[in-house]
C-alpha cells in the first residue's frame, strides 16, 4: 500500500468517570453501549475546536496550509470506530464486574489507495489505554478478551472491510 499524500488521520479519545451524569445515576455502574452517553460535557479540546469552526465560519475541507483546521471526515469515521469499540468495552467491563476509572485511546487510520486503485482508508489502528478502579481488577487475559469481545460487538468495526488493529496497554495493579 502507498501512504496517501495528505497522511495519517489520528484521533484521540479520552473517558474519565469523575463525574457522573443522569444515565449513570439510573443505571450505576453499567451502561448497555445502545444507551447513548453524551450527558456529559464535551472536552475542553473538541469544545474549543468546535467554536474555532463556527467562529471562522468555515464547515468545509479549508487548504492544508491553514492553521485554524477543522476535524475531516477522516478523523471523525477513525473517532466513530472508536468510540464504538470504547462504548462496548466498558459494557463488557461492567458486566463482568470490572469498574473502567479512565478509558483513552490514541486512533490512527491509514488512507491509502485500494485495490481498486481509489483512495480509501485501508487500516485503522486503535490504541487503547484503559486505568480501573475497585476491588474487583482484571488480569491481562481479562482486559485481553474485552477488547477482543469489543472489536467483535462493534457494529461499526463489523462494517468496514478493511483491518482493525487493536494495539491496547495492558496496565494491572500493583
Amino acid at each position: 500500500m502507498t501512504a496517501d499524500p495528505f497522511g495519517l488521520d489520528s484521533i484521540s479519545l479520552d473517558w474519565l468517570r469523575a463525574k457522573p451524569g443522569g444515565k449513570w445515576a439510573r443505571y450505576p455502574g453499567a451502561l448497555a453501549a445502545w444507551v447513548a452517553d453524551m450527558d456529559f460535557p464535551p472536552a475542553p479540546a473538541i469544545a474549543a475546536a468546535v467554536r474555532a469552526v463556527a467562529d471562522a465560519d468555515d464547515f468545509g475541507y479549508p487548504l492544508w496550509q491553514s492553521s485554524h483546521r477543522p476535524t475531516q471526515a477522516e478523523e471523525a469515521f477513525v473517532a466513530s470506530l472508536s468510540s464504538c469499540h470504547m462504548l462496548w468495552f466498558r459494557h463488557l467491563a461492567a458486566k463482568a464486574g470490572f469498574v473502567v476509572e479512565r478509558y483513552e485511546d490514541r486512533a490512527d487510520g491509514v488512507m491509502a489507495k485500494n485495490a481498486e486503485g481509489k483512495l480509501a482508508m485501508t487500516l485503522l489502528t486503535l490504541r487503547p489505554r484503559v486505568d480501573f478502579a475497585g476491588e474487583k481488577r482484571p488480569q491481562r487475559v481479562d482486559i485481553e478478551a474485552l477488547h477482543h469481545k469489543a472489536h467483535e460487538e462493534c457494529f461499526i468495526a463489523n462494517s468496514v472491510n478493511f483491518p482493525v488493529a487493536i494495539e491496547p496497554t495492558v496496565l494491572l495493579a500493583d
